[in-house]
Order: structure tokens, then C-alpha cells, then sequence
């Protein structure tokens, strides 16, 4: 196995480890594999290793063993929730710096706080491993065809990584910031831009609401995005929701009925939702949306398409039916 100290001065081999392979990495995998890549992984549930195996990954029975299977100089992909779990998948007993060497990589692709990297690149930067901090935005969708990365370490190796980034990455969706925990920390402040953003837009529409004019929200939607200063991929979304919501509140049903797992494709982003038709009372259907059950968390903090899908529907549906 290979000891290289250095890897600006060879080409990077088509071939990763990985561990994470929920909504966020199980996108990001198989758009590593549609790229050409070799993939090796460690995923827990055996459902879940049997899915990627059948993809195309090769599955191992530990994270031990993925980086076992690896030819040197190593990289592998963290994309798991973070704090604890994190730092187990790096330095537990089967954590895969115990097998990592000297010049090997370990990208970690979570929403990691900036300075748990900076620790944690610390630590095995005495190991003679390069740490790098990748800030992924885009959601399960740009996990799955391409998203934005923000990537902090340094220079030597994000150049010899790029080709892996550029894969990974949406058109020119990349950008390299200097120093272990820049991407998380750019990252980070993203996501409070984000949610600053969402909660304007809530609030905003709550005053469209409770107004003295008779707004179709919808129609205020349109034409927010259509042109203004304001024009956005979240004000984009909650049009999305207004038109999920006029679709879900005209279907008629003759009787009580419960619907599980209603399937809405959202440019190929499937939305997984339950519905609950309330019996006939004065020969009126009275029907509520109890939850729009979206793919859970694949990355703590961070806050997936479908999560922004879900807060604007069920924003949408409030301001619409003022539904307790």
C-alpha cells in the first residue's frame, strides 16, 4: 500500500470511500457512479448496502474495510449527520483514521461546524492525512445531478481534488476558499442567509393574508418571480406549494378516505405525502392535510429541498385554509 506524503504531483485515480448514503449522499453516490467513478462504502442497514451494491458501489461490512479495499494515496467522503457521529466515523476504534496513511484524504461533505473541522483537521493533520471541509448546497436534487461546494482546506490539495469536485459540482458550482473549516464556515453562514431569507418570505405572505384586500397568493407568487428584485428559487418553491395545495384541495371523494404515500414528482424530486379525507358533513367533503411527510434528515442543520418543499407547503396551506 501506498505511503505517499505528497499528492500535488499525481493524478487523481477515479476511486473513492464513502459512508452516508441517505438522501443527501445516496444523491451524491450515485452521481459519482453515473460519472465513471469507483465507489467503495459502508452503509449499516443491509437494505440500504444491497440498494448501492445493486447500483454499482462496492458495499463492505465496515468503514474499516472500505478504506482497507482503497489504493493509495486514499480519499474518502464523510457525509453523515454531524458532531458525534462524525467524529466516530474518523477516530473510534473502527474509525477509518486507523487505517488511513500518510498522504490519504478524508473529505467530510456534512454540515459540520467550522470549528469541529478546524479540530478535526488538526488531528489528523499530526497523522500526516489532509482534511478537507466541503459546504454542499442544492439539496437531495443537486446531490443527485450537481450542486454547489464550497470546499475550505489547502490549495496543494483541492487542486489535486478537483477533478472530483468538478464531478460533484452543478456548472462552475464550486469555489475553493483557503483553510481548514473555510467551506463549513461559508456554509454556515449560507444557511443563515437561508433561513433569514425564508422567514421574510413567511412573514411577508402572513401580511398578504391578514390584509384588507382579497390577495390570491398564488397570483402574488407568480408575480414576485417573475422579475422583481425578489425573484428567487424560495419564492419559487412556495409557488410550487401553492400549486401542490389548489391540486391536493379540489380532489372530490365519496367517503372517508385515508391516502398514504401519494407520490408528487417535483422536477423529479419525489415528495412523499399523507392525506386525510374527512367524512361528509351537509354534503361537503371536509378533508385537511395532516402532514407532508418529507425524506428525513440526511445531514443535521442542513435543510434539504424537500425540508424548504415541506415549511413552504405547510406555510402555503395555513395561509390558505387557516387549518389548526
Amino acid at each position: 500500500m501506498s505511503k505517499t506524503t505528497s499528492n500535488t504531483k499525481k493524478k487523481l485515480k477515479k476511486e473513492v470511500g464513502m459512508v452516508g448514503f441517505g438522501k443527501m449522499g445516496g444523491g451524491m453516490a450515485l452521481h459519482l457512479l453515473e460519472k465513471g467513478w469507483r465507489l467503495h462504502g459502508y452503509a449499516r442497514k443491509p437494505e440500504v448496502a444491497r440498494k448501492f451494491a445493486h447500483a454499482g458501489a462496492h458495499m463492505a461490512p465496515s468503514l474499516s474495510a472500505v478504506v482497507k479495499r482503497l489504493s493509495g494515496p486514499r480519499v474518502f467522503i464523510l457525509m453523515i449527520t454531524a458532531g458525534k457521529a462524525v467524529d466516530d466515523a474518523l477516530f473510534a476504534k473502527d474509525g477509518i483514521s486507523k487505517n488511513l496513511q500518510k498522504g490519504d484524504i478524508v473529505i467530510d461533505s456534512g454540515n459540520s461546524f467550522y470549528k469541529d473541522s478546524i479540530r478535526r483537521g488538526a488531528r489528523l493533520k499530526k497523522l500526516g492525512i489532509k482534511y478537507v471541509d466541503l459546504g454542499f448546497s442544492g439539496g437531495p436534487y443537486g446531490a443527485r445531478t450537481g450542486g454547489c461546494l464550497m470546499i475550505g482546506g489547502d490549495k496543494a490539495t483541492f487542486v489535486y481534488l478537483e477533478p472530483l469536485f468538478k464531478d460533484l459540482a452543478t456548472s462552475d458550482g464550486y469555489r475553493f476558499f483557503e483553510g481548514v473549516g473555510a467551506g463549513h464556515f461559508a456554509k454556515m453562514v449560507h444557511n443563515g442567509i437561508e433561513y433569514g431569507m425564508m422567514q421574510a418570505i413567511g412573514e411577508g405572505f402572513e401580511i398578504l393574508k391578514k390584509s384588507k384586500y382579497k390577495f390570491d397568493l398564488k397570483h402574488v407568487a407568480e408575480i414576485y418571480n417573475n422579475g422583481s428584485v425578489i425573484e428567487s428559487r424560495l419564492v419559487g418553491w412556495l409557488l410550487k406549494a401553492f400549486k401542490i395545495l389548489q391540486v391536493l384541495l379540489h380532489i372530490q371523494y365519496p367517503e372517508e378516505i385515508i391516502l398514504f404515500g401519494r407520490l408528487l414528482s417535483i422536477h423529479g424530486v419525489l415528495l412523499q405525502a399523507e392525506l386525510q379525507i374527512m367524512p361528509y358533513r351537509g354534503g361537503k367533503v371536509q378533508h385537511r392535510l395532516l402532514v407532508v411527510r418529507l425524506l428525513q434528515y440526511a445531514q443535521i442543520q442542513i435543510l434539504l429541498i424537500l425540508q424548504k418543499l415541506y415549511i413552504l407547503i405547510v406555510m402555503a396551506h395555513r395561509l390558505q385554509l387557516q387549518i389548526i
